[in-house]
């Protein structure tokens, strides 16, 4: 199978700015703390809650929480836009006198990895219904300009929707020429 996912090649990773930022953060509080709010002064003698010592890592932790939560959400955003967009579907008639023989033919091609078959589906002329995983073995598909040519059949690109209404229910109701 090919991969599918997008290759990062190269690119920063962003993550680390968080942990950046979590790592500096008490030390950010303590600068907050001793020299803003509380500032060294001959009368202070200690005294004051160093508040954002606490509250600073707590507030890294929670941005770098809602960020990451962002960062996947966006990610699987992407997975889904991306899913069906490597694949193509094509549905291609025989026009044959062989009774044995299917009549038509459904493939779920892979673009991602050179037009390669991963489903196959076989209508025969009583409707009888044969699906096939590829399990290894690619066979290429060439574009329905090349099928289109001086054999005895015709192509079309169709939809997923159509492919998998007739992969999971095993029956084909459309028409066979």
């Amino acid at each position: 199978m090919s991969d599918r996912g997008k290759n990062s090649g190269g690119k920063f990773p962003k993550w680390i700015f968080l942990l950046i930022f979590v790592g500096l953060s008490p030390g950010i509080g303590m600068f907050i703390d001793f020299a803003l709010i509380f500032p060294p002064s001959a009368e202070a003698h200690g005294h004051g809650m160093p508040i954002f010592c606490i509250l600073m890592p707590l507030i890294a932790i929670g941005l770098s929480v809602i960020c990451l939560l962002i960062a996947g959400v966006r990610k699987a955003s992407e997975m889904i836009a991306y899913r069906g967009k490597h694949y193509e579907y094509l549905k291609i008639f025989w026009q044959g006198n062989d009774m044995l023989s299917p009549v038509l033919t459904l493939h779920e091609i892979d673009l991602d990895a050179g037009r390669c078959s991963v489903r196959c589906i076989q209508v025969y002329r009583s409707r009888y219904v044969e699906c096939f995983v590829n399990h290894g073995v690619y066979t290429p598909v060439p574009p329905v300009q090349s099928v289109n040519g001086p054999f005895q059949q015709r192509a079309f690109v169709t939809v997923r929707r159509e492919f998998e209404e007739t992969w999971n229910s095993r029956r084909y109701l459309g028409p066979l020429m």
